[in-house]
């Protein structure tokens, strides 16, 4: 087991260590590899310049249309491509919003990742959504099968192949800014396509948006909508968890014995990779204390295998005043956070479903950017040490690991995160 803590000398010596790197650095030097005009990179843009001929003039005669219209009016199909995690599916809320709210008689569609779609469900600014799951965004592909792991390319295939002959969208937006994201985008068949000029594979897009690093997320998304006209400075995120979403709270709940005037707090341990974690014996000490000072009821959110780990190691410190749930959807985890009067998170999907259904906050940020991606609401609070290689990448699910002691967490107290309860109490007093 690593240790839980660490001293001014380990610091120093690990942000010193030649395996770690800031984000910034290792996307400028992505960057540099990605244009680097060498042999191998023409050939791949050469190849992808005659498949662009060739299918812009398929898709004249299968649109009917004139493909160098760029007029982005009059259109009445509208898609989106967000292709990410829980987090960044609920920050792209915004723009489903603000498209509805501009053009209500246009049908507005979504592609989305396999097993995060029920974060999308019951919105009513979504027509439908469909899914396209790429390996690099399928957070259960290691649980996959040889066989299931074959018919995943089939499937988005297919699913696009439906979009281009069926769907036939008018605009297509892409809310991720990498090439398989443009790629898809043109192949919806879409006559106007919106997106960051951050690829060789620019040309690919009608409507092209200058990537702005110092934005954070939400703002970079909206910021692609001008391009139909939309601007707006509404910032708020949307979730719509339902009747039996609520109700399910409400077994939990019951369940647990805990009663409409208990001090509710929710807490989610995990995230989507290790170096995300504050340490569990931290979250132990912070549970305790609510406990005992404060005899709140705790209900700790976890999905997969590792993350059911962690909160059974708090579970297993209580008789009684700690409850978990690991069966919960996207919409449940809402219903149950909503519910609570409080939530204490890494920086992971919960973090943003906190941010949607305003349940006041503290979230522990580490390897993850804080600049893009903290909760916007000052009723949030956001613990983070801004060390010199933070933000830092990889920190993802079958990357390789080169943060070896995962400082930037570890240096997160307990007595912090304390401080901020009691500080939030105060203020609702």
């Amino acid at each position: 087991m690593k240790k839980e803590r660490i001293t001014n000398e380990e610091l120093k010596k690990a942000i010193k260590d030649s395996r770690r790197y800031s984000l910034n650095k290792r996307l400028t030097e992505i960057n540099k590899k990605r244009f680097e005009k060498s042999f191998k990179n023409y050939i791949k843009w050469s190849f992808v310049l005659v498949i662009y001929v060739i299918c812009e003039a398929f898709f004249s005669i299968l649109r009917f249309e004139n493909r160098f219209n760029r007029d982005a009016k009059n259109f009445k199909k509208i898609l989106v491509f967000k292709l990410e995690h829980i987090g960044d599916l609920v920050l792209s809320t915004p723009v489903y919003r603000e498209i509805k709210k501009t053009y209500p008689k246009s049908e507005l569609y979504v592609v989305t990742t396999e097993n995060i779609e029920d974060t999308l469900e019951n919105n009513p600014h979504i027509d439908k959504y469909y899914k396209i799951t790429p390996r690099f965004t399928h957070r259960f592909l290691y649980e996959l099968d040889y066989f299931q792991r074959l018919l995943l390319p089939i499937k988005n295939i297919m699913n696009l192949a439906y979009i281009l002959f069926f769907v036939r969208p008018d605009v297509a937006i892409s809310l991720r800014n990498d090439y398989k994201n443009i790629f898809l985008n043109y192949f919806s068949g879409a006559r106007i396509r919106i997106g960051h000029t951050i690829t060789p594979y620019n040309y690919l897009l009608t409507h092209k948006v200058s990537y702005n690093g110092d934005m954070h997320e939400i703002e970079r998304n909206l910021e692609l909508l001008k391009q139909i006209g939309i601007k707006t400075d509404n910032k708020n995120l949307e979730l719509f968890p339902d009747k039996k979403n609520f109700v399910y709270a409400e077994k939990l709940f019951e369940k647990n014995l805990i009663n409409k005037n208990d001090f509710v707090v929710s807490m989610h341990v995990g995230g989507s990779g290790s170096l995300k974690w504050w340490p569990i014996e931290r979250f132990v000490e912070v549970a305790e204390y609510l406990v005992k000072k404060h005899k709140a009821k705790i209900i700790i959110l976890a999905k997969e295998k590792d993350e059911e780990e962690r909160a059974v190691v708090i579970k297993n410190k209580f008789n009684n005043g700690v409850a978990t749930s690991f069966d919960s959807s996207v919409l449940d985890k809402a219903a149950i956070i909503k519910k609570s009067k409080m939530l204490i998170c890494n920086d992971s999907g919960p973090m943003h479903i906190g941010a949607a259904v305003k349940t006041p906050m503290i979230a522990m940020f580490g390897p993850g950017s804080y600049r893009y991606y903290r909760p916007l609401d000052k009723i949030h609070t956001v613990l983070y040490k801004n060390l010199p290689c933070s933000p830092c990448a990889p920190f993802v699910r079958d990357e390789k690991n080169d943060c070896p002691e995962n400082v930037c967490m570890k240096l997160i107290k307990s007595e912090e995160v304390i401080k901020e309860i009691n500080r939030k109490l105060k203020a609702n007093k």
